[in-house]
């Protein structure tokens, strides 16, 4: 099939890269138009640039137009009488276009190949994520692959004060999480009051429940080894203060470290200094022989905190 593609200045290196790597029994042209966000048009303001360029197009069996753009094809179709669908909303998508058998019957001429061709446009995503895991280097965290440098991104939520919730209210928060996407799941427990049983016996239950990757959000040397006794999967957090009682208990146990001292409840303002305190604190590991570690510096509150330049930090940390 003879298929023309339509797009705009912007788009046009993605597009032409996209489709010079693309494997397609069809021949496929790219026409530009004179304007940077093709998606900003509507499939009429296309069919009449077309012809205002006097465009050939009746040699093509298949016209396909971004999947933004406004209108149905078939009033592109009453300007240009050659057959219309929309496209992909990303350009980094139309391979999997290019490659169906006859885009003209399996596409729409009302909605994005996005909504029609959904489970492919999924199932070929996961593909790339992972070839770029096996690629990548990272820590494992129970099932979970979490890269240093992503995508792809993992989401973990924590259920504060999880001891003190009855199971069942505890089931449903959990099972809200990870219906929503959440990779991995935080058990927070009380600062400063050490409930090591509640700890064990509640990642117990949960390991026993649920088959996905668990961490407990404390700083107190007694839960941390209780929880690591009991199977938990990632501990938040370590610091400045606990690190040396604890560095026995998690030698096999992926946890994060942070740039504090709980012993003096001290958290830098300045970012410079988070950065060094959080270097020293993997250096210390790294010495020790321990590099299941995951660096974490603190996103400074929106109002009372500086969040453009907590965000930089992690970067500086990482370069560094």
């Amino acid at each position: 099939m003879d298929i023309l593609l339509v797009t705009g200045k912007l788009a046009e290196p993605i597009v032409r890269e996209v489709v010079s790597k693309t494997r397609s029994k069809h021949k496929v042209d790219i026409i530009v138009l004179p304007v940077h966000v093709i998606s900003l048009l509507s499939t009429r303001e296309i069919g009449l640039s077309l012809k205002r360029m006097n465009i050939d197009v009746s040699k093509y069996e298949l016209v396909v137009v971004p999947g933004l753009c406004r209108g149905s094809c078939r009033e592109f179709e009453e300007i240009i009488d050659v057959p219309c669908v929309k496209g992909s909303i990303h350009a980094y998508d139309l391979p999997l276009i290019l490659e169906l058998d006859d885009p003209l019957k399996e596409l729409s001429r009302e909605k994005p190949a996005d909504e029609v061709i959904r489970e492919r446009i999924i199932a070929r995503n996961k593909e790339v994520l992972l070839e770029i895991e096996a690629r990548g280097r990272g820590v494992r965290v129970g099932s979970t692959y979490i890269p240093y440098d992503p995508p792809p991104f993992r989401i973990m939520s924590e259920i504060s004060n999880a001891y003190s919730l009855e199971r069942e209210e505890l089931r449903r928060k959990i099972e809200y999480f990870v219906e929503n996407g959440v990779d991995i799941i935080s058990l927070g427990f009380e600062p400063f009051n050490p409930r090591p049983d509640h700890v064990y016996r509640l990642v117990k239950w949960v390991k026993r429940e649920y088959d996905l990757p668990i961490a407990i959000d404390t700083l107190i040397p007694s839960e941390i080894k209780a929880g690591v006794e009991a199977g938990v999967d990632l501990v938040l957090s370590i610091d400045l203060c606990n690190v040396d009682k604890v560095l026995d208990i998690i030698r096999d146990t992926p946890a994060v470290i942070i740039p504090y001292d709980s012993c003096r409840e001290y958290l830098p303002r300045d970012h410079g200094e988070r950065i060094d305190l959080l270097d020293r604190l993997y250096v210390k590991l790294r010495d020790k022989g321990f590099d299941k570690v995951i660096g974490d510096l603190i996103l400074d509150p929106p109002i009372t905190g500086n969040v453009l330049d907590s965000l930089y930090s992690y970067k500086l940390f990482k370069q560094k």
